[in-house]
C-alpha cells in the first residue's frame, strides 16, 4: 500500500488537532487526500434537510436542535443536536454533536477525533465532505478551551469525555446518516464507519474500540495517550518539568539553543542508523550520557540546562514513563514552551497538570505550591485518583481489543518515533503486550498494525513524513473494505520533498546504499530503502 500524492497544506492540519500538550489550541483542519475515499456515488438524500425529519429517528435521549443546508465546499445538510446523559455524578449532562451529510454520499461515516480536552464540536472537514463522507463530531459533553480538564470534578462529564460522549454521538450520527440516505426502509447497504485522530483525538478512537467495539469498522490513531499507555504518568512528568522550570528558570532551553543541539546531534549520530540522510532514525542511539559528552565538547548548553535535559531524556522512574527521544531536541519546545520562565501565565503543560489536578482534588487546588514531586505518596495518590476519575468505564472494557477484533474491526496505529509529548516507546510496549496476548505478532497483525515513522514529532513536525493521516486513512479503508492489510506505507515531507518508506513494526527501514553509499543512491527516495527485522 503506497501513496505519494502531494497533499495541500490545508489538508494536513487535521493531524495537529488540539493535542493536550499543544502550545496553543489549533483549528481542526480538513482531511483526506490521495484517493482515500471512493468517488461520490448517486446515493442522494431521501429526505429533506429539516429538523422535523430527524426528530423520530434518534434515541429518546437525543434532541435535534437544527438542520441547515450549506453549499460550500459542496452541497450538504448539517444536523446538530445533543444527547442527555446521566451518572455516575449527581447531575445530568448534554453531549453536543453534529453530522454533516453531503448530497453525494460515498457510503462512509467518518468521526472526527479532537485532541486535548476537546471542549468544542468540530466543523466538518471540507475534504471529507468533498469526497462524499458523512462526517460527525462531538464536544464529548464539555465546553473548554481544549487544555482544561477541571470539568472532571463532575464525574458525569468525566465519563462523557472518557468514552460515553463519543459513543452516544456515534449512535445518533449513524441513525441520522442511514435515515437521510435510505429513508425508513429496512434494507440498507453497509455503512462503513471510521474514526481518526491524534493525541487526545487518538484516545477517542482507542477507548471506542475498548468499550464499544462495534461502533467503528476502522480506527486510525497517532500519538495517543490512554490508561494502557500511561497518560497519567506522562502528566506527572509534565507537572514536574514546568514546576522545576518555574522555580529554576535558568534551566529553560530556548528554541534557538535546541536547534543548535539538534544540529550537533545529527552531525554526530546521523550515520549510526546506516544512512547519512540528516535524520537520526533510532532515538535509542542518543542517550543522556552521549549528550553530556557531546555538550562537553561543543559547549552548547549550560550546566543548569543540562539538568533539564536529564529530566527530559532519562526514564521518569517516579511514574514509570520512558524518557523523551533525544534525536530531535527541537520537539522539546512542545513540552517546555517557547517563552522563558518565570511565567505569569502558565505554559500549556502547566495548565494541563493544574486543571487535571483540580479535577482530582477540587477547584481550589494549586499544584504549583502544594505538590511535592519528591514525595512518592503524593504521586501514588495522584495517579490513583486520576484513574478513578479519568479512566471511568462502561461495562467491562477490553484492553486487548478482542471484541473489536471479533467484530471484524481493523486498527492502524501510526506513532512518530521522535514524539516528545507522548512517548512512542509506550506505544511500542502496548503493541508488544498486545502481541503477547495473541501469541505473537502474526495473529495480532490480523487486525492491529503499528508503524513508527522516523523524524516525526507529536502528530506532525520534524524532518519526517507529514502526510500520514491521508496515507493511513487510505490504507485503513482498503484493509476494512478490500481485505488489503498494509505491509508498508509511504509518507512524504513537503518541505524537503523527501519520501519515506515505513515498515510494519517490528521491522524497520534500511537504506540499500549503506553509510558509504558506493552506488550514490538517493536516501530521499523511498525506493532506495527496504524493510528488515530490527537489529
Amino acid at each position: 500500500m503506497k501513496c505519494t500524492s502531494k497533499v495541500p497544506v490545508w489538508r494536513k492540519r487535521w493531524w495537529n488537532v488540539i493535542g493536550f500538550i499543544a502550545v496553543s489550541a489549533m483549528l481542526l483542519g480538513p482531511v483526506l487526500a490521495c484517493g482515500s475515499g471512493p468517488a461520490p456515488t448517486d446515493r442522494k438524500p431521501k429526505v429533506s434537510c429539516d429538523v422535523k425529519e430527524f426528530a423520530n429517528v434518534v434515541p429518546s435521549d437525543t434532541k435535534i436542535t437544527s438542520a441547515k443546508a450549506f453549499d460550500t465546499p459542496v452541497n450538504y445538510c448539517k444536523v446538530e443536536g445533543y444527547v442527555t446523559t446521566r451518572g455516575p455524578g449527581p447531575n445530568s449532562n448534554k453531549v453536543n454533536f453534529m453530522v454533516a451529510l453531503p448530497d453525494n454520499f460515498n457510503g462512509r461515516f467518518f468521526f472526527v477525533g479532537v485532541g486535548g480536552s476537546v471542549g468544542r464540536v468540530p466543523e466538518p472537514p471540507r475534504a471529507q465532505l468533498t469526497a462524499g463522507y458523512a462526517v460527525a463530531g462531538t464536544d464529548t459533553g464539555n465546553q473548554s478551551d481544549g487544555l482544561d480538564w477541571s470539568f472532571g470534578v463532575d464525574l458525569t462529564k468525566a465519563l462523557d469525555y472518557n468514552s460515553r460522549g463519543t459513543h452516544v454521538s456515534t449512535v445518533a450520527g449513524k441513525a441520522i446518516t442511514s435515515f437521510y440516505y435510505h429513508g425508513r426502509g429496512s434494507k440498507r447497504p453497509k455503512l462503513f464507519s471510521y474514526i481518526t485522530g491524534c493525541s487526545g483525538g487518538a484516545r477517542m478512537g482507542i477507548v471506542a474500540a475498548e468499550n464499544y467495539p462495534k461502533d467503528f469498522d476502522g480506527v486510525l490513531v497517532s500519538g495517543a495517550g490512554t490508561a494502557r499507555i500511561n497518560v497519567g504518568g506522562n502528566r506527572i512528568f509534565f507537572g514536574e518539568l514546568v514546576q522545576t522550570l518555574q522555580r529554576k528558570p535558568e534551566g529553560f532551553i530556548p528554541p534557538a539553543k535546541l536547534t543548535d543541539l539538534e544540529n550537533a546531534v545529527v552531525k554526530e549520530f546521523d550515520a549510526v542508523d546506516g544512512a547519512v540522510d540528516k535524520v537520526v532514525s533510532d532515538p535509542n542511539t542518543v542517550t543522556y550520557a552521549e549528550l553530556v559528552k557531546l555538550n562537553d565538547r561543543e559547549k552548547i548548553l549550560t550546566d543548569a540546562q543540562m539538568q533539564t535535559v536529564r529530566l527530559i531524556v532519562n526514564r521518569y522512574e517516579k511514574a514509570d514513563y520512558p524518557g523523551r527521544p533525544a534525536n530531535l531536541p527541537t520537539t522539546w519546545s512542545s513540552i517546555m514552551g517557547t517563552q522563558p520562565p518565570p511565567w505569569t501565565v502558565a505554559p500549556s503543560l502547566g495548565k494541563v497538570f493544574q486543571t487535571t489536578s483540580q479535577s482530582l482534588f477540587g477547584l481550589d487546588y494549586d499544584f504549583w505550591t502544594r505538590f511535592n514531586f519528591n514525595d512518592p505518596r503524593q504521586i501514588t495518590e495522584w495517579l490513583t485518583r486520576y484513574n478513578e476519575v479519568w479512566e471511568l468505564k462502561v461495562g467491562n472494557p477490553d484492553p486487548y481489543l478482542e471484541g473489536f477484533r471479533d467484530a471484524g474491526g481493523k486498527f492502524l496505529f501510526i506513532h512518530g518515533i521522535s514524539d516528545s509529548a507522548q512517548a512512542a516507546l509506550q506505544t511500542v510496549k502496548y503493541s508488544n503486550d498486545l502481541a503477547r496476548f495473541y501469541g505473537g505478532y502474526e495473529d495480532a497483525q490480523k487486525f492491529y498494525r503499528l508503524f513508527n515513522p522516523p523524524g516525526m514529532g507529536h502528530c506532525s513536525g520534524g524532518p519526517g513524513p507529514q502526510d500520514l493521516h491521508d496515507v493511513g486513512l487510505e490504507a485503513l479503508a482498503n484493509w476494512v473494505e478490500k481485505g488489503e492489510a498494509p505491509t508498508t506505507l509511504v509518507g512524504t515531507n513537503p518541505t524537503s520533498k523527501r519520501s519515506f518508506l515505513l515498515c510494519l513494526y517490528p521491522d524497520i527501514a534500511v537504506f540499500k546504499g549503506g553509510v558509504d553509499n558506493p552506488g550514490k543512491l538517493d536516501p530521499n527516495d523511498y525506493r532506495n530503502w527496504s524493510c528488515a527485522p530490527h537489529r
